[in-house]
């Protein structure tokens, strides 16, 4: 199962890493750190092969260049892209970003450090490839 992570802070990016570990998932991350990035690389959609498709996109509320809305905002125009899961981390529990989430139709909303039983949860609820997955 491939996850794009999308992350600018180095330590957040090595405790999802051992999140999935913990949880013991088999998982390719793709790791892109800022949001400018994330949406050259989802533009480009119509060109990955089928295992370079996401099964899941874990984004930053605050990267640079463009933000986690911005991205979701993008993915949400394009019809094949918006059927992928998008989870939300932040460090803000603030309810203006929860609200702005929801709006965006995002999956899932963490606050970090995430916590590996909700995003256990979530991970079924959303059925991210459950049966790729040793849950």
């Amino acid at each position: 199962m491939l996850v794009l992570l999308v992350e600018d802070n180095p330590g957040d990016i090595f405790l999802t890493e051992e999140l999935f570990e913990d949880l013991n998932l088999n998982v390719s991350l793709k790791i892109l750190t800022n949001g400018e990035e994330a949406i050259e690389y989802l533009s480009n959609y119509r060109n990955w092969t089928p295992e370079e498709v996401p099964s899941l996109i874990i984004l930053d509320i605050n990267l640079p260049r463009k933000n986690g809305h911005q991205v979701k905002e993008f993915i949400n125009t394009k019809k094949e892209l918006s059927k992928i899961p998008v989870f939300m981390v932040t460090t803000s529990s603030a309810l203006m970003d929860k609200n702005k989430c929801q709006n965006n139709k995002v999956n899932a909303f963490f606050t970090k450090p995430i916590d590996p039983i909700s995003f256990k949860s979530a991970l079924i609820d959303h059925q991210i490839s459950v049966n790729s997955l040793s849950i």
